[in-house]
């Protein structure tokens, strides 16, 4: 979701970091879908447009199921972002519905993230990372090229 990388570009780039641990090309229509998606709800764009990006894995009336295939864990994930009013209760309801060894809740906050804004993330939600700190000053540097655009 890198802002310097250019829209024609981010499928190409999607697709090669998700070879990186995936030898499936579905692993990188997955990537590419989410990052579509993130970054058209961080330029603003409301939810129903910016879902339009996940075609073929969203509108499902039900989660589906919790294994860790990955069309599966994106329409799993929104599902939850989509029916959810907050970003505190789509994770919830992803962790309750696929446990945190699922990818299911880190896409719900990711998703969720670019939806809600960091600021709807809950501090106990984040109490387990020992790095925080280095992250929000990385996130903030990279936050400064979305303003940019």
């Amino acid at each position: 979701m890198l802002a310097s990388i250019a829209d024609e570009d981010l499928a190409a780039c999607a697709m090669a970091e998700a070879r990186l641990t995936h030898h499936d090309a579905v692993a990188g229509e997955v990537a590419t879908t989410v990052n579509n998606l993130c970054r058209s709800l961080i330029r603003g764009a409301g939810w129903e447009v910016a879902v339009q990006k996940g075609a073929g894995f969203s509108n499902e009336p039900e989660p589906g199921n919790n294994g860790g295939f990955a069309p599966d864990v994106l329409r799993a994930a929104l599902y939850f972002v989509g029916l959810s009013s907050c970003f505190a209760e789509a994770l919830g309801r992803s962790l309750a519905f696929a446990e945190p060894a699922n990818y299911c809740p880190v896409l719900v906050g990711a998703i969720g993230g670019a939806r809600w804004g960091s600021s709807a993330i809950p501090a106990p939600a984040l109490t387990h990372v020992g790095i925080l700190a280095r992250v929000e000053i990385c996130a903030h540097g990279l936050a400064a090229g979305w303003a940019k655009k």
